[in-house]
């Protein structure tokens, strides 16, 4: 019977290999998340997010208390967000990257984090001969650090990476997202432990996440289009290096509901191109009437969630001349045909007067919660004459542009603002169950400030914060100062760490 002892002297080591090998929880024990994580630690991934990446299925997850000649652990995380120029290797570029951190729109790490099991490195109380586990963690081919943790536990790691060793995609198309950047995570397991095989461990997930601006879609007014109303906005966030687009390109006479409808397809094929689930919006005059109606028709915030939205210029209570507009096309001794088809091609008069962005204001109220709203308006006369010089009137439209003329628009608009709108408790039934709470509109003769086409007092917004009034016209409120002004506030509300 010696033999037979011997065999089981033998037999010992290999049997205790085969023990630790198989000593993850029972299958009964798995973790099943709200995100639909499936996995062994207690620890369940975070939400997934344009600037938060998680692999949670990967041949080298999940894979039992992995030894040294299972090893090593080799994971490929995908990032999937565009934050600018990258090189050959998919790391940023080095003047891009400088810029973005030294302004605040990116920041300077990222982490990585994962929960590991049974990583044993305070050794074997029981023997201390035998050296402590040492699992080393490499990114993209760098070392970051050893696995912590103690036997047969599972424990939260985290490492921080350098933003210059993350791996980033470049910009897709319009409508097509980023081809994925693949970040690959090595394990070497046990790297101490000499010719024995004494330690496992087994990995769940891997987060990597950073700080970085979300991008800036800029939306125009009437008579205008994406890159035309945008060159000193557009010169400022290039210069700056952060992702935007001034190609969002709605109908420059078409309805609020129309292009609030468009708007929602165009934002989201430029989202796409930069990998995005978050943006700012930045939108002048009428535009700024499109988004507030996209936001309350169109609007999925599991989709794009917008951040926050600036209005220049835009006449959130309605404007004079469009109340103008439309008592011309009333009173105009042309035929019944005629003057319904004025209102057809240009539905946007209609759309600004007082009496219509009332009845809006009162479907549309608020904004979907957690977006930021901040209204800015303009005054033409800079220097405070009461009349309009060149330099004041310059940059409006060339039928706008004359001195004598917008001096007599910006009287016009001045005297006949602010328009007070009320709703009364008195309600109106028509049609059947149908009713509706009565309006009531005062215009106030006191002169306000203006830009020629918009008063300051109808550029605030029924809700948001009216953040100031800019000395310039209706065109002129987009300049260079006012782009640094709207990005550090971007900065403020959303710190890139």
């Amino acid at each position: 019977m010696r033999w037979f002892f011997a065999l089981l002297v033998l037999l010992a080591p290999l049997a205790a290999i085969a023990s630790d090998r198989s000593n993850m929880p029972p299958p009964e024990q798995r973790h099943f998340s709200s995100q639909g994580h499936d996995g062994f630690s207690p620890f369940p991934p975070p939400p997934v997010d344009d600037t938060l990446f998680i692999v949670d299925t990967d041949t080298d997850l999940d894979t039992g208390c992995a030894f040294r000649s299972d090893g090593p652990l080799v994971i490929r995380l995908q990032v999937t967000r565009y934050v600018g120029p990258v090189t050959a290797d998919g790391t940023l570029v080095e003047d891009s990257r400088l810029k973005l951190i030294a302004g605040g729109f990116l920041s300077r790490n990222a982490h990585l984090r994962l929960p590991a099991y049974d990583v044993d490195i305070h050794g074997d109380p029981a023997d201390p001969a035998v050296p402590p586990e040492v699992d080393r963690v490499m990114f993209n081919g760098r070392e970051v650090g050893i696995l912590t943790g103690d036997d047969e536990i599972w424990k939260l790691n985290e490492f921080v990476i350098p933003i210059e060793w993350v791996r980033f995609p470049s910009k897709g198309s319009d409508g097509t997202p980023p081809v994925p950047a693949d970040n690959i995570i090595t394990i070497d397991i046990d790297t101490e432990g000499g010719g024995e095989e004494n330690w496992c461990t087994a990995v769940d997930w891997v987060e990597l996440d950073f700080g970085a601006i979300a991008p800036i879609f800029l939306v125009h007014g009437i008579f205008s289009s994406g890159k035309d109303a945008w060159p000193n906005f557009a010169a400022v966030f290039a210069d700056a290096g952060i992702p935007f687009s001034d190609e969002i390109d709605l109908s420059p006479i078409g309805s609020i509901e129309g292009n609030a409808a468009s708007l929602a397809g165009r934002l989201r094929s430029q989202a796409a191109k930069f990998g995005a689930k978050r943006c700012h919006i930045i939108a002048h005059s009428k535009g700024g009437l499109d988004t507030r109606a996209y936001l309350n028709g169109e609007y999925d915030a599991d989709e794009l969630r917008v951040l926050s939205l600036y209005t220049l210029s835009t006449p959130h209570h309605g404007t004079v001349l469009a109340d103008i507009g439309v008592a011309l096309q009333t009173g105009l001794a042309i035929a019944s045909g005629t003057r319904r088809l004025i209102p057809q091609l240009f539905p946007f008069i209609s759309d600004l007067s007082t009496l219509s962005t009332a009845i809006f204001n009162f479907r549309y109220g608020s904004v979907p919660g957690g977006i930021r709203v901040y209204c800015y308006g303009a005054d033409a006369d800079a220097n405070g004459d009461g009349s309009l010089n060149a330099g004041e009137a310059a940059q409006l439209p060339s039928v706008l542009s004359s001195p004598a003329v917008a001096t007599a628009l910006y009287n016009i608009v001045g005297n006949e603002s602010p328009v007070k709108v009320t709703f009364g408790t008195q309600t109106v039934r028509l049609w059947g169950d149908f009713s509706f709470r009565i309006i009531d509109i005062d215009i106030v003769r006191d002169f306000r400030k203006n830009d020629v086409l918009v008063s300051t007092v109808s550029a605030e917004a029924p809700f948001g914060a009216y953040a100031g009034t800019r000395l310039a016209n209706h065109v002129a409120v987009k300049d260079s100062g006012l782009a640094r002004t709207v990005l550090n506030q971007i900065l403020a509300d959303y710190p890139s760490r």
